[in-house]
């Protein structure tokens, strides 16, 4: 963990490489925020048929236009969209930035109304393969 020089701990090294963790920690927030935007956009646009008004073929082929992403992308943001209207814990997880997109949708896919809390407690922190095995379990 710690990076020895001449037999020395390198504090400046290590200072950086903290640095950089946290940075990174703080963007992935201010995404996760920035996700849960676009997801609540998403659900009103659904409401009022963005999409349809706009002649796509679905919210998907829409988002992806707009929202400039590929179609997988953005058909993986209207699926969690959509279930986020059920899972408001999940939700609000995302809205504070405790939980990021691929964890909102790993999360999400196996959701209830009942199990809400519990997995929006569960995520936070954890890669989205395991929020999967936690989610299944």
């Amino acid at each position: 963990m710690f990076e020895k020089t001449n037999g020395r701990v390198d504090v400046t090294l290590n200072r950086r490489r903290e640095a950089r963790r946290r940075e990174l920690c703080e963007i992935a927030e201010r995404a996760a925020r920035d996700q849960q935007r676009v997801t609540e956009i998403v659900r009103a646009a659904d409401d009022e048929d963005d999409w349809k008004a706009a002649g796509c073929a679905s919210s998907a082929q829409w988002l992806a236009q707009v929202y400039r992403s590929d179609y997988r992308t953005a058909k993986r943001i209207t699926h969690t969209s959509d279930a986020l209207r059920q899972l408001p814990a999940i939700d609000k997880a995302m809205s504070v930035g405790d939980l990021t997109l691929d964890q909102a949708a790993a999360a999400a896919e196996f959701a209830t109304p009942e199990t809400d809390a519990e997995l929006a407690r569960e995520a936070g922190g954890k890669a989205p393969s395991e929020i999967t095995r936690v989610a299944q379990t």
